[in-house]
This record gives C-alpha cells, structure tokens and sequence, in this order.
C-alpha cells in the first residue's frame, strides 16, 4: 500500500467532519434567521397594533379640542353679553 492510499481515508475523515461542521453551521444559521423573522413579525405586528391606538388617540383629542373650543365660544359670547349688558343705562345707579 502506497503512503497516498493510506492517507485517503484520514483525508475522507477529516472531508467529511469539515462537511458536518459546514452544515451544523449553517443549520444554526437557519434556525436563527427562522427566529429573526419571527421576532421581525411580532415587532411589525406590535407597531401596526400601536399606529391603531395612536390614531385612534389622536382622533379622540381632535374631539375633545372641538368641544373644548364649542364651549369656550359659548363662554366668550355670554362674556361678551355681559359685558354689553352691564354698560346699558339699566345697570347705572
């Protein structure tokens, strides 16, 4: 037997180990990108779910504005009549 012949299967060994490594590795890669896009999917789904609120938030402060703005006016023209009413001669002593 020749000194190549009987390095063969050292080398097939050592071939063969360095394949398992390779796909142990990338096997790993694989089930860590699986979790990736997992943690990707929850964190879209987490913001699209705070959008909602935001806007939904946002619609009901527009709302309260508005009435706070009815009120005010409401408040400002009877301020206004008030104002009007006490400088008329009926107020005068």
């Amino acid at each position: 037997m020749t000194e190549n012949q009987s390095t063969e299967p050292l080398q097939q060994a050592a071939a063969d180990a360095g394949q398992q490594t390779l796909e142990q590795a990338v096997a790993e890669m694989l089930a860590m990108q699986k979790r990736l896009l997992s943690e990707v999917s929850l964190l879209r789904t987490e913001v699209g779910l705070l959008r909602e609120e935001a806007n939904l938030r946002y619609a009901d402060l527009r709302n309260r504005i508005e009435l706070n703005n009815d009120k005010f006016d409401v408040v400002q023209r009877e301020l206004r009549q008030l104002i009007k009413d006490t400088r008329s001669p009926l107020f005068t002593a």
